[in-house]
């Protein structure tokens, strides 16, 4: 899959950079409807003057820093851009920091009866259902039963499946207080529309904060924040039979502002819903691109990608490409995760899965997992044991679709209380042809398995099977054991794992247990050190470049296990046949450094490391003085290469 599927960021810059045809300004502190808008002293006032306008190639639609709009939503529809001059939605003054904020979070004023107790009931409810609730500012624990609403934990109820009552416990007449809640609208509302940019904007509340509907692509959003008191950051279906595509989520961040503690609530269908859901969650889109986003304490997913969430034939999710993202929920006890179902041919690669209370799970067909990093995922107290949802990465039947031909390779799954990897029959779909390869899984198993189990392959169950997959070169290690393996019930090592081979007609080799090595596990360095096992001892990849860019395998090695290519192997050993031609100075350097070559020696190519292996200058021209003043303190090793040998010399930076 291409790891870029949408047009360059540098078309951000464009459109963004005075070539529009016309820029707009809108302030809700200063702004003025009868205005004309087209510059900061003669600026809008309302969003609702924005949504009447219609904008053509090149616009630019400006919003004040630091102005807040409410129960307004931005809508952008029946107009769209070109692919050289996009409509673009931003901030003004360049020169401040702060995001205009367009929030769904209002105050509803209600008249209350008193029901008994501190027990009051709205005479007035709401037609639609309040996600998430404030009293005077401060969130409170909302109840999904009368059986939960005990005024200590669960506070408020809002009783959808009956008439509709809202409830809410207090000391006195909550007509007193201020009740805040999302309303039923959307921040920002995206149909019939292509081309647009969105950026430094702050999107909050909504039981979705962006909504994209049908007949819309070429979508950015960059350096924003959204979903803050939503139940939802940004929903992406379509209502009729077109599929939005190219949207591109770029370096904006996805916190939920959720962290009530709901672990009291007990182990029933609906715990873990309190009005905090899906960072993203897609229904219907293909070609898009997630990209470089901090995601915190979402209740269900950072990520949920489910292309056929009504149970239908039609799987309308693919490619799409989510990297480089921080993913955690280490405030709320369940969610977090990166969720595929029903999805075909994405890939997820580079992100960080840190601290979260339920597994990454895959059910679809053609999926690519790689070079991931999921650390200290836990079972949620609202969720039984006997369910193992706290595995690193689950591959499930448990969706619509068949589960086939799924790549999990190079990942480092570690500290899971769960399984590392979990491969289970959970539903009615076979699981065949999936490839779990080159993985480091570390510690893992903790407390589902108490000594440790890397890798858990259940039974088969109902009417599916799971055969013709493939697990290879994989590393399972724990501290506490050496039984890693749980294959159908059975416990096993690693030898005795491999030995299965065949069974279901699975292929099951070249899986070791040895210690991986890194550099450094306490500060999270998980850099392969030159006595690790993991080096070369992989297998062929579809992934081309490791965590961080170097290309598979590393100098016509074999592939390693884990996210990192060693990148010196032989090459810290000084075999060089031509030291004393090589000369380095200064050194101890500190802004630019000279590396001298003897007229005789042809050189190929000059590179300089850091000790993690990483190359972080390549093409370096010999008997010249090199600019290192961008570089950090410390040691690095300089490689001289010729046709036929090598040099490597260490020197300090200053």
């Amino acid at each position: 899959m291409k790891r870029h599927i949408l047009i360059s960021i540098l078309i951000y810059i464009i459109a963004y950079s005075g070539f529009g045809q016309s820029t707009y300004f809108v302030s809700a502190s200063s702004g003025n409807d009868s205005n004309n808008g087209t510059s900061p002293i003669s600026a809008w006032q309302t969003i609702d003057k924005v949504n009447n306008q219609t904008f053509v190639p090149g616009d630019i639609i400006l919003f004040k820093r630091g102005d807040v709009w409410t129960n307004q939503t931005l809508e952008v529809s029946g107009y769209s851009g070109t692919s050289t001059k996009l409509i673009t939605f931003g901030a003004y003054p360049q020169t401040e920091t702060g995001k205009p904020i367009i929030s769904t979070i209002v105050e509803h004023p209600h008249t209350w009866t008193n029901q008994g107790g501190n027990l009051w009931k709205a005479d007035n409810p709401p037609a639609y259902h309040p996600e998430r609730l404030w009293v005077n500012g401060t969130e409170i624990l909302r109840a999904n039963s009368f059986s939960e609403l005990d005024g200590i934990n669960f506070i408020w109820l809002y009783n959808a499946e009956e008439n509709g009552d809202l409830f809410l416990y207090a000391d006195t007449d909550p007509a007193n207080s201020q009740i805040s809640y999302t309303n039923s609208n959307v921040s920002l509302y995206l149909e019939n529309t292509n081309y647009i940019v969105f950026t430094n904007i702050n999107l909050q509340g909504g039981w979705t904060s962006v909504f994209i509907n049908s007949n819309t692509s070429y979508i950015h959003f960059n350096e924003m924040e959204i979903g803050e008191n939503a139940a939802n950051g940004i929903d992406i279906n379509s209502e009729d039979t077109s599929v939005p595509n190219h949207i591109h989520i770029k370096n904006s961040s996805f916190d939920a502002n959720f962290s009530l503690d709901y672990s009291m609530a007990g182990t029933y269908d609906g715990s873990d819903n309190r009005g905090c859901s899906d960072a993203i969650f897609i229904q219907c889109a293909e070609n898009c691109e997630i990209d470089s986003n901090y995601f915190k304490n979402w209740g269900h997913a950072s990520i949920n990608i489910d292309g056929n969430p009504n149970g239908s034939a039609n799987v309308r999710v693919s490619y799409i490409s989510i990297h480089n993202n921080y993913l955690t929920s280490p405030d709320i006890c369940y969610g977090g995760r990166i969720g595929l179902d029903d999805t075909h041919n994405c890939e997820v690669f580079n992100n960080q899965i840190i601290n979260t209370s339920v597994q990454c799970q895959i059910a679809g067909f053609n999926n690519h997992f790689h070079h991931n990093i999921i650390d200290g995922t836990t079972n949620p107290p609202i969720v039984a044991t006997s369910e193992e949802i706290s595995a690193g990465i689950s591959l499930e039947s448990y969706a619509s679709t068949e589960v086939y031909e799924n790549i999990i390779e190079n990942n480092l799954i570690k500290n899971t209380e769960g399984a590392g990897f979990r491969f289970t029959n959970s539903g009615f779909y076979d699981m065949y042809d999936n490839i779990i390869r080159n993985n480091i899984f570390y510690n893992c198993g903790t407390v589902e398995y108490e000594t440790g189990i890397g890798i858990s392959i259940q039974a088969n169950t109902n009417s599916c099977e799971t055969y013709n997959n493939i697990f290879k070169n994989n590393l399972v290690y724990s501290q506490n054991t050496v039984n890693t393996i749980n294959f159908r019930g059975t416990v096993y090592d690693i030898a005795g794992f491999n030995n299965l081979t065949g069974t279901s007609n699975n292929q099951i080799t070249g899986n070791i247990s040895e210690n991986p090595i890194f550099m450094n596990i306490n500060n999270s360095d998980y850099h392969l050190t030159e006595n690790s096992p993991c080096i070369d001892a992989g297998t062929a990849t579809l992934a081309t470049q490791d965590f961080d860019g170097n290309n598979i395998p590393y100098n016509n090695t074999l592939p390693d296990i884990g996210i990192y290519e060693y990148q010196f192997g032989s090459l810290i050993e000084d075999n060089s046949t031509y030291y004393e031609d090589v000369i380095i100075y200064p050194n101890p350097a500190k802004n630019y450094i000279n590396i001298s070559v003897k007229n005789h020696i042809k050189v190929e190519n000059i590179s300089i490391y850091n000790t993690s292996g990483k190359i972080v200058k390549d093409n370096i021209s010999p008997n010249s003085y090199f600019d290192i003043s961008t570089l950090g303190k410390g040691i690095y090793l300089i490689k001289t290469e010729t046709i036929n040998s090598y040099n490597v010399t260490k020197f300090l930076k200053e």
